[in-house]
């Protein structure tokens, strides 16, 4: 089968498997006529694979790693790259876990008190600017607001942002 056959099998771009065969992931024969490139089964089941690392957010130099030990039938090492891959997005998961907590206690401490500490968004910033250096080219929306400094019942100055809830009717 022809490239565009290969992507519309498969959901993925034209470009991204001329993408995946330039990092040298696969090499599918050429015909001889045109040089067309001719996908046969195992090219396919290639793609598949390479497109399940990529959506587990496995990088490029570690899918070529693991498709050399998928070629050299050696489960193991697999297993220990797939374990490894997994406990990245673990960990992704964990901090995302963490910065929806956040956000929930930032939601409740603003319908409590139509304020909130400075703290609480430096922690969910810090929390959003770990995760976007982890997936460069992704990036999180900022918001505007303006921060403010209050004194508390114990005297101590607090920096806090104060923001203006509109009910929409």
């Amino acid at each position: 089968m022809k490239i565009k056959e290969a992507a519309e099998r498969l959901g993925i771009s034209q470009r991204a498997i001329r993408f995946y065969e330039k990092q040298g992931l696969l090499s599918p024969s050429r015909q001889q006529h045109n040089g067309y490139r001719a996908f046969g089964e195992e090219d396919i089941w290639r793609l598949q694979t390479i497109v399940a690392l990529r959506e587990a957010g496995m990088p490029i130099a570690d899918i070529r790693t693991a498709l050399a030990e998928i070629d050299a039938n050696d489960e193991g090492r697999l297993m220990e790259l797939l374990e490894l891959q997994r406990s990245v997005m673990f960990a992704k998961w964990v901090e995302m876990k963490q910065m929806i907590e956040t956000a929930d206690r930032m939601i409740e401490t603003l319908r409590q008190n139509r304020t909130l500490p400075i703290d609480d968004m430096y922690q969910l910033a810090e929390g959003s600017r770990r995760l976007r250096e982890q997936r460069p080219g992704r990036t999180v929306g900022g918001s505007t607001s303006r921060p403010a400094t209050t004194t508390g019942s114990s005297g101590k100055t607090r920096r806090s942002i104060r923001i203006t809830m509109k009910r929409c009717v």
